[in-house]
């Protein structure tokens, strides 16, 4: 069979699904495929003759013939490429938000100061979590600046607060030890924003001693009544001082009654020293402040 052929009948493969092909395949390329005959059939070719025969002299109309087709060739599956990763338009799903980091926020210098200065003496014990401060003198420096301290372990915030500019510039730094610092001696370097130079705190983190803590002051009360103090840590408190509120230039020391204070709570009292107005609490150990300070309201004496 010719190559021709072959071709068109493995198409009538595809084709012959729809309708019966009208070519045969056969072996001899020169035979005439069969005309399929209608009811009567079309008149055949003229024998022989070079003229055209007459209607009635033609060849009898041939039989119908169903031209047989090539075998049915096999199913062929097209196998498509592996399914593509799906494509996200236009940018994409949003992303879930990332959980929140547990470590502290950089610290960043404010405010300025310049000249800056420690006492000779600043080394102190500082309990974990407690509030210590130390005094410092400077040139020249805003009412509030912040400076940043590290120590190799842990970084702190280290807030200035100008209270005296009769002569020089004088006022207390502060800083909260961390809860998880190390124990032990801690020298902590500050840098402020007025200049490069540097200044150290040298700290001694107890093992066991915890830094003070209060939750609230009783009250409103007069000059000469007890003041008792609720919270935790309380065993070797040392001092109650009461600052008025926008007056920090007013204060009074509250004397604490051993006998009746508690890790708990403390008792105290002004013994009448004390102006009528509303007040905040610091209450400190040997080793540091408590970081919270309760407030509280003395009432004017009957």
């Amino acid at each position: 069979m010719s190559a021709c052929l072959r071709l068109l009948c493995f198409a009538g493969v595809f084709v012959g699904a729809a309708a019966v092909l009208a070519v045969g395949c056969s072996d001899d390329t020169t035979k005439k495929v069969p005309v399929v005959s209608g009811e009567a059939g079309e008149a055949g070719e003229a024998s022989g003759g070079t003229s055209a025969g007459t209607a009635g002299k033609g060849g009898a109309g041939g039989s119908t013939v169903t031209p047989e087709g090539g075998a049915a060739g096999e199913p062929v599956v097209v196998e498509g490429g592996a399914a593509g990763a799906p494509v996200t338009p236009e940018g994409g799903a949003a992303g879930e938000a990332g959980t929140a980091g547990s470590g502290p926020v950089a610290c960043a210098p404010g405010g300025d100061a310049t000249g800056v200065a420690l006492d000779a003496e600043n080394s102190q014990s500082a309990c974990r979590g407690a509030l210590v401060v130390a005094n410092f003198t400077a040139t020249s420096a805003d009412d509030n600046f912040t400076c940043c301290g590290t120590s190799g372990t842990f970084d702190v915030t280290v807030s200035g607060l100008v209270n005296d500019r009769s002569g020089p510039v004088s006022g207390q730094f502060s800083l909260i030890v961390p809860a998880d610092a190390p124990t032990g001696a801690q020298s902590v370097t500050v840098t402020c924003s007025g200049g490069p130079a540097t200044y150290t705190f040298d700290l001694n983190v107890p093992a066991t001693e915890q830094a003070p803590v209060a939750t609230s002051a009783s009250g409103p009360i007069y000059s000469s009544d007890d003041l008792q103090i609720d919270g935790a840590n309380l065993t070797g408190v040392t001092t109650v001082l009461a600052t008025m509120v926008g007056d920090p230039t007013t204060s009074a020391e509250c004397l604490i009654d051993t006998e009746t204070s508690s890790d708990s709570q403390i008792t105290c009292n002004f013994g009448g020293d004390i102006a009528p107005g509303d007040y905040t609490l610091a209450i400190s150990k040997d080793c540091g402040f408590a970081t919270n300070a309760p407030g509280f309201t003395v009432l004017q004496s009957l």
